[in-house]
């Protein structure tokens, strides 16, 4: 489990730049920080007893923790896709300008110090430190980059499977990585990334053999075996490497004929403008992932301004429907309704049994009939 990892700022965070001539030396650039600034940065570099220090302890204790490989290469590890990128340009040469007086891009990395942003002359100039700058090298040049991006893929699987399955055990997401990618994911490999990952609260957590979404902290995961007994011998959907891992963004949901045609409803008849539309439509989508009866997809309409009239509220009850059965649900081990609709059911996980399903009762794939009539035939 990585030592310490970086908190992640607030799209609205702003973070003033210095008003000084840029240096370039670490220790150079925090002793200018506030002493309440180096105690927020020796937080987040694992620095401890940082209230016994003075200004000059903690710039020595600050630059010592930044520079311990190991530390430096488990936050790194957790740097989103296009922070990682702009650390390797700026790398390359050490500094970058551009206009304005206030900074709100790359938060993470200048909380961490990793760059730092000086105003002078209204232009805005981010500097990584020289002892930043080596060490970042150093690490590219050992193969750091092909290990990053190693563990993006491993997490970013994790966080499709959660997404499109709800819960999923660890064996599964193993053969799942392991038929689309080489080399095979091992389990050790897998538990590195994955608690590296929570340590930061990603989205999933790991509860024994199973990784599950944080959607069911909601009542401590006392959800999950009900789930489990729900998806019993269903086959698991599993799309191709590219499609399956659109859904490692929780926003993500299957373009269909069903959605397109609900989305040109509320454009044309509800006049939704395209941020609306497109709140109301993931919000519509993880409510029907979760089974939500359809009063609640009827109450988000209301919560998004949507006024509708009877002839309009019947519409808008057909096209749920529809989208439901549609959907890619959590208890279909990520098929729709319709997909399994009158399919025979297949040997699936093998640690999970579910209860004996009556010919009377309602089919598990949520097709609305009776068992003997759909899957049970």
């Amino acid at each position: 489990m990585p030592q310490t990892e970086p908190a992640m700022a607030s799209k609205e965070t702003v973070l003033l730049p210095i008003r000084h001539a840029p240096y370039t030396k670490l220790r150079d650039i925090l002793q200018l920080k506030t002493v309440a600034e180096l105690r927020s940065l020796a937080g987040l570099h694992g620095v401890r007893r940082i209230y016994q220090m003075r200004k000059d302890g903690l710039v020595t204790a600050i630059f010592d923790a930044m520079l311990v490989q190991d530390r430096m290469e488990n936050i790194l590890f957790l740097l989103d896709s296009a922070s990682w990128r702009r650390l390797l340009k700026i790398a390359e040469c050490g500094s970058c300008e551009s206009r304005g007086c206030s900074v709100n891009n790359d938060t993470v990395l200048l909380e961490l110090c990793y760059l730092q942003a000086f105003l002078q002359d209204s232009v805005v100039t981010y500097v990584m430190p020289d002892e930043v700058r080596s060490a970042v090298l150093v690490l590219t040049e050992n193969g750091f980059q092909a290990r990053k991006e190693r563990s993006d893929l491993i997490h970013a699987y994790a966080m499709a499977a959660i997404n499109l399955y709800g819960v999923i055990a660890k064996d599964d997401l193993l053969k799942i990585f392991s038929m689309q990618n080489r080399p095979a994911l091992t389990e050790e490999e897998l538990d590195l990334v994955l608690l590296r990952q929570i340590a930061r609260e990603c989205g999933y957590v790991l509860l024994g053999s199973e990784i599950a979404s944080e959607a069911f902290s909601y009542n401590q995961y006392r959800d999950i075996p009900d789930l489990l007994a729900r998806v019993g011998n269903k086959p698991r959907y599993i799309p191709t490497k590219t499609e399956f891992l659109k859904y490692a963004n929780s926003d993500y949901y299957e373009p269909t004929a069903y959605t397109q045609e609900l989305e040109q409803y509320l454009r044309t008849s509800c006049h939704l403008d395209r941020q609306r539309l497109s709140e109301l439509m993931i919000e519509l989508h993880y409510a029907i992932v979760l089974e939500a009866p359809m009063q609640r997809l009827l109450d988000l309409f209301v919560e998004y301004g949507v006024e509708l009239s009877a002839g309009e509220l019947h519409t808008i009850s057909k096209l749920l429907v529809e989208l439901s059965n549609h959907t890619r649900l959590w208890s279909n081990n990520g098929h729709t309704p319709s997909e399994l609709a009158g399919r025979p059911p297949v040997v699936g996980r093998a640690d999970h049994k579910s209860k004996k399903i009556g010919r009377n009762d309602p089919c598990p794939c949520g097709s609305g009939k009776k068992y003997k009539r759909c899957c049970g035939r």
